[in-house]
């Protein structure tokens, strides 16, 4: 709303001559190619798809990405395909196709319309093999989908690199959300995204991911290769890891100062 009120971000799309002027004014006090992402109008009684493009061409842009919905379809409803194909065919600049870009068909369809690149948004939260996937398909190369196991792996080094990036608590709150996208579709999920919303420490976080992983009978090594790789990162020996505690079905360690639970606990007593 605020963005709304200060006659920025989609609002442009409701004056054109405006976002011409905004653009050009930009593209004259930068050495760098300018590039607009924009949608094909306010709403379905006001879409203005070529006219906001030609705006933006005249205003010096290098290349336009267009979202084939209207701002007021947020993320509902399906993509317009059309009027992203009537904008590659009215200007002389890119065009970068996005929106519901999720399967190689989603992509191919994009594609169809003539724009020159396709952009993928919320399809690579979670699955950045998609990328790979679909580069594979276009060079007409084989692909392979990810296991589980790999998706756990690569989850946990997000969260280290995102850490090294952004420091611990930035990170777990980013994590949070993003965690719950890479385990879309395994087993236990309900549980997992339930303890996501309450930890502030990587400790926590990867406690959870070993707890998880114990969960998945598919992914049974995976505790154990993180460990290893963990180790063999850290430069950490094998002497410095002491199982502390446990029980039943439940084993815990300690590696130097971080504390790892592997399993379930289990009370039989009565």
């Amino acid at each position: 709303k605020k963005v709304l009120k200060s006659g920025s971000g989609s609002y442009l799309i409701k004056d054109t001559k405006y976002l011409e002027d905004m653009v050009r004014s930009v593209v004259n006090n930068v050495s760098k190619p300018v590039t607009v992402k924009v949608r094909i109008g306010w709403d379905h009684s006001s879409i203005n798809h070529i006219e906001i493009a030609k705006a933006a061409e005249r205003g010096g842009v290098s290349a336009i990405c267009v979202h084939g919905r209207t701002k007021s379809d947020f993320y509902s409803g399906k993509v317009n395909l059309q009027a992203i194909k009537e904008v590659k065919e009215n200007v002389n600049i890119p065009v970068i196709g996005n929106g519901d870009i999720k399967t190689i068909e989603d992509l191919q369809n994009m594609l169809d319309t003539g724009v020159d690149f396709v952009m993928i948004g919320r399809a690579s939260l979670g699955n950045p093999w998609i990328f790979k996937e679909f580069n594979a398909y276009l060079n007409k190369e084989e692909y392979i989908a990810p296991t589980d196991e790999e998706k756990i792996r690569f989850l946990l080094n997000h969260l280290d690199e995102l850490v090294k990036l952004k420091g611990e608590k930035i990170a777990i709150l980013e994590m949070r959300s993003l965690a719950a996208w890479y385990v879309k579709g395994m087993k236990h999920n309900k549980e997992f995204k339930l303890k996501l919303i309450n930890i502030t420490t990587v400790e926590e976080f990867k406690q959870i991911v070993f707890e998880k992983s114990n969960a998945n009978k598919e992914n049974e090594l995976i505790v154990a290769k993180y460990l290893r790789d963990l180790l063999q990162e850290k430069q950490i020996s094998t002497r410095n890891v002491k199982m502390v505690g446990g029980g039943g079905s439940c084993l815990v360690f300690k590696i130097n100062d971080m504390v790892i639970k592997l399993g379930e606990e289990r009370n039989d007593r009565k």
